[in-house]
């Protein structure tokens, strides 16, 4: 089924969301599978580009969705149950960022080496991730793995249960609200 504007917008959002998380993952995975310091280098540096991203673009998805989508759907039903189980997922999501951002700003504060392979200096490498212990590595591919997981099941609820059905219901001068709705809400966050 295609999906009309507003509805594909968020989709394409979703699949955005989801290769970044994907990136991030594949090499956060690749770097605990093999350990070489390049790989680690790479990852952390995949996960703070992932932190900047969730940051700005996940929140600017999450904002659209709980102040313009879900308000629209509200007012067609007074049964807020899917609604609110959709934002608590997105809480879930929020939780699993916090995780690896915590994790993230620790090895940026206490573990200068680790900064100054992020940044490029790839001859030292081998003596510079002495400061990503094996423990941080399989709590870093924890939380993505978490994360991942998470915003797959989350995305196909919203798909399933919002995205297809709203393309049924929503008239084509709702369907453009929306659209204006969510773009202001987008603007915010650029």
């Amino acid at each position: 089924m295609s999906l009309p504007e507003p509805f594909a917008h968020l989709l394409r959002e979703h699949e955005r969301i989801a290769d970044a998380v994907g990136r991030a993952r594949g090499i956060t995975e690749a770097a605990a599978e093999y350990g070489r310091p390049d790989l680690v280098a790479a990852m952390v540096d995949e996960l703070q580009q992932l932190q900047r991203f969730m940051s700005q673009d996940l929140a600017s998805h999450i904002a659209q969705e709980e102040e313009a989508l879900f308000p629209a759907f509200l007012e067609l039903t007074q049964d807020r149950r899917l609604i609110d189980e959709l934002t608590v997922q997105h809480d879930r999501v929020g939780v699993q960022r916090e995780l690896i951002s915590g994790i993230l700003s620790a090895l940026d504060h206490h573990h200068d080496e680790v900064e100054v392979v992020r940044v490029g200096l790839a001859d030292n490498l081998s003596h510079a991730i002495g400061g990503i212990t094996s423990e941080v590595q399989r709590s870093l591919l924890a939380g993505v793995r978490q994360l991942d997981w998470l915003l797959q099941g989350h995305f196909g609820d919203e798909e399933d249960d919002l995205f297809e059905p709203g393309a049924e219901v929503f008239s084509s001068e709702r369907l453009d609200s929306l659209a204006a709705q969510l773009e202001v809400v987008r603007r915010r966050f650029t």
